[in-house]
């Protein structure tokens, strides 16, 4: 959905499955867009990789991850931000305990083709 004319709630917004096994949803500004991912304890990590194009904020809205971000794994609570910069790796996102994680990507520019933007390195 990309009416810009309209506020539109991503909690409004269906979860899909983005890519497999991991469902989400996603709306895009003219200047950012943000995806909302819901990780199921089971979710398979992700792999090492990064955006040439785009920077990065993760908002960890409830759950808890860890994810490596430069060489560097950390764990990320409820209310945690992190911050991944143009080209640096990053991923081997983990869910830990028995609940789904909520996190919200936000990427500037926003990622017309998301699996177009991702250069794994792994």
């Amino acid at each position: 959905m990309n009416d810009r004319s309209t506020v539109l709630l991503v909690g409004g917004v269906a979860d899909t499955e983005l890519r497999p096994g991991y469902l989400g949803a996603t709306v895009d500004g003219t200047a950012l867009g943000a995806t909302r991912w819901t990780l199921a304890p089971s979710t398979v990590p992700t792999r090492l990789h990064r955006h040439a194009g785009h920077e990065q904020i993760g908002i960890v809205v409830s759950g808890s991850i860890t994810m490596e971000i430069d060489g560097v794994t950390r764990s990320f609570g409820q209310g945690d931000v992190y911050w991944v910069a143009r080209g640096v790796n990053h991923g081997r996102m983990v869910v830990h305990g028995d609940r789904p994680a909520v996190v919200v990507d936000v990427f500037s520019p926003p990622r017309t083709d998301p699996e177009g933007s991702i250069e794994y390195v792994d």
